[in-house]
């Protein structure tokens, strides 16, 4: 564009110039005088230029000249702030649990030697179970075919022969009371007759160093005796006491927290006093043996015959009786009078009654010559006892339970 304009002040420049030289003389006016025009002067000089001839047209557009160089790029803007955050959307639902089940698969056309069917699902309710409405995809993995035996491989080599081994040896040696054996007893070691820690191997001798193991037999409790002249005294387990007094001595039992199970007690009546053994709360005394008796005070007169058991109603006041060889007898009246309700031909040896003792038993025996023994207890806590006369004794074991029972004894006992 500025080459154009250019071009066309080039252009106007010249019509001004062509103008100017072309100019024509002004005419002479009538009168003498001039119009639009210098006066000639009398020496014939130049007359003075004419007026401008009107612009002539203008010429054509030149060509456009070539465009120029591009400016340098201006410097970037700053940027702008950043736009306030949107809203957080809301929570997806949680999605569900893909679960497995592996179950084992029998033989057959899903698996010819068998295996295991893997299914796959969702748990859509949750239970940690895949149910078998959940189930989307099952595949099976499955046992191979056995193959084919291999033919056997050949014999190896035999091994060189083993050393021979260490006989085993046992020994026994007494062992004194003390930590091992509170009562004393037999200590037994073993061990291999291998020259260990300095032996000598297969001397036959368990030497110390051979020792592999070794246990203890101990004996029981022993019994030491004291010998009591006081009235009472407190009883300690497995020791034993000669009442030694010419008035009863009464040994008190150890309490059962104090006792283990085979603790004994022994009592012997060396006095005239005798003895008696009293029990602490809840104990009790057991035996098995006949010749326990109980204190009796004679009430029946006048029973006709020899009798082998009797028992009585819940008031005492009805006995009843059974005789060897003689029948059943009742008495109503305290032993006094006695009527024969029944009289067998074979032996009765045991009999009982009812509360009201209308009511009878009785036990005939089938030939045999002797009865079981009795089984007596003594009442339990404070209120039971054992006593016993001068040279009478007896040998208590505790067996637990608050429970004492006799192992051994001489002579006749009181039972309570």
């Amino acid at each position: 564009m500025k080459r154009v304009f250019i071009t066309i002040i080039l252009i106007l420049s010249m019509v001004v110039l062509l103008a100017d030289c072309s100019g024509s003389g002004g005419v002479v006016g009538s009168g003498g005088g001039t119009s639009n025009g210098p006066s000639i002067s009398s020496n014939g000089s130049n007359v003075s230029n004419g007026s401008n001839g009107s612009n002539g047209s203008n010429g054509s557009n030149g060509t456009n000249g070539s465009s120029g160089t591009n400016g340098t790029n201006g410097s970037s803007g700053t940027n702008g702030t950043n736009g306030s955050s949107g809203t957080n959307g809301t929570n997806g639902t949680n999605g569900l649990s893909t679960l497995i089940s592996v179950v084992s698969e029998p033989s057959g056309t899903n698996c010819a030697n068998g295996g295991y069917k893997v299914n796959v699902g969702l748990d859509k309710n949750n239970n940690g179970v895949l149910d078998p409405s959940e189930i989307t995809s099952s595949f099976y993995i499955c046992n191979g075919t056995n193959g084919t035996n291999g033919t056997n491989g050949t014999n190896g080599t035999n091994g060189t022969n083993g050393t021979n081994g260490f006989n085993s040896l046992v020994s026994i040696v007494s062992e004194p009371s003390g930590s091992n054996c509170e009562y004393g007893g037999l200590k037994v070691s073993s061990g291999l007759d291998n020259g260990s820690n300095g032996g000598i191997a297969n001397d036959g001798i368990l030497q110390p160093g051979e020792v592999t193991s070794t246990t203890y037999v101990c004996n029981g409790a022993g019994i030491n005796w004291v010998d009591v002249t006081t009235s009472t005294v407190q009883a300690v387990p497995n020791t034993g006491y000669m009442a030694d007094s010419s008035t009863q001595v009464i040994i008190t039992l150890p309490t059962s927290t104090s006792l283990k199970m085979g603790d004994i007690i022994e009592v012997s009546g060396v006095g005239t006093g005798g003895w008696k053994i009293e029990q602490n709360a809840g104990q009790s005394i057991v035996d098995d043996v006949e010749t326990i008796v109980n204190l009796w005070t004679q009430v029946c007169k006048h029973f006709p015959g020899k009798w082998t058991s009797d028992d009585s109603s819940s008031n005492d006041t009805k006995l009843v009786a059974v005789t060897s060889g003689g029948g059943i007898y009742s008495s109503s009246d305290d032993g006094m009078t006695w009527i024969q309700k029944f009289a067998p031909d074979a032996d009765c040896k045991s009999g009982a009654s009812s509360s009201d003792c209308t009511k009878l038993v009785a036990l005939i025996l089938g030939g045999g010559t002797s009865a079981p023994p009795l089984f007596q207890s003594t009442t339990p806590g404070t209120g039971g006892s054992i006593s016993g006369g001068q040279y009478s004794a007896v040998e208590l074991q505790y067996i637990g339970d608050n429970k004492f029972m006799v192992l051994s004894h001489e002579g006749d006992l009181i039972v309570k």
